[in-house]
């Protein structure tokens, strides 16, 4: 059995990209690595997510499994914290990162008619002006609990000596990233 890597943080600070980027690294290395994103998404978001696995597989084929769980620290967990080999936590660096990541979600929301009620199916209504509202308040209501839930995810992982705390930045060429 190979490493067990996660990748977690609160919701939409870039973990999908630092997982594209890890295992893209891995790859050009020569190592046989595989990827698995726990929010189960039905469709390919990214050609990069091509090869993601669609189940999680414990034990695994490749030497290198990397999970992207942005709830890892609590009940919901694909796995508990010590089953990792190294677990890479996600935060972005401000709130203007913090909001640009937010947007390519809320304007996702917005064409497909979103409503909280019913997730990603919305009110069926395609660019409905009614879903402003709700949407522009499910933002807010993210970043207000951001603090709380980044502090509780800091005090989960205290105890994890092999975690590794990294900013995102967004910039002109998109998302880039900073050990700490």
């Amino acid at each position: 059995m190979g490493k067990l890597i996660l990748i977690t943080g609160i919701g939409n600070v870039g973990k999908s990209a630092l997982r594209r980027l890890f295992v893209n690294f891995i790859r050009s290395a020569g190592t046989r690595a595989s990827h698995f994103d726990a929010d189960d998404f039905k469709k390919v978001r990214r050609e990069a997510d091509r090869d993601c696995l669609s189940e999680f597989a414990n034990p695994f084929e490749s030497e290198v499994l990397i999970v992207e769980d942005v709830h890892a620290t609590v009940e919901e967990a694909v796995l508990p914290l010590d089953a990792y080999d190294c677990i890479l936590y996600v935060q972005a660096s401000n709130v203007f990162s913090h909001f640009i990541f937010w947007l390519p979600l809320a304007w996702r929301w917005f064409q497909y008619g979103w409503d909280i009620k019913k997730s990603w199916e919305g009110t069926g209504v395609r660019y409905d002006p009614r879903n402003l509202f709700p949407i522009s308040r499910e933002l807010w209501s993210n970043f207000k609990k951001g603090k709380e839930l980044i502090a509780k995810d800091m005090n989960t992982l205290k105890s994890f000596k092999k975690t590794i705390f990294i900013r995102s930045f967004w910039t002109r060429r998109g998302c880039e990233f900073r050990f700490e």
